[in-house]
């Protein structure tokens, strides 16, 4: 019996926290969906891909020395690697 109160206060606890953590993110942390990126003028049923980039694809210029242009090239830096280090 006593084990079963304990646990329940564990699972209650770990929630908790979890939402909290969840609730209150750090400054520049963004996860999910970023709503700026989603492109309203396309139907989602459409072209769900342009939906839900179409805006991102706008503004991201591609530098002329890429072929393409992602998130871990926006996060490695000008040469590409993981924290902009040459390996």
């Amino acid at each position: 019996m006593k084990f079963r109160g304990i646990l329940a206060l564990s699972v209650v606890l770990g929630v908790s926290l979890n939402l909290t953590a969840q609730s209150s993110p750090q400054a520049g942390d963004q996860r999910g969906v970023v709503l700026e990126n989603i492109d309203h003028s396309v139907k989602p049923g459409d072209d769900f891909y342009l939906y839900a980039n179409g805006e991102w694809m706008r503004r991201t210029e591609i530098p002329p020395d890429r072929a393409s242009m992602g998130g871990f090239a926006i996060v490695g830096g000008p040469d590409g690697q993981a924290g902009g280090r040459n390996h």
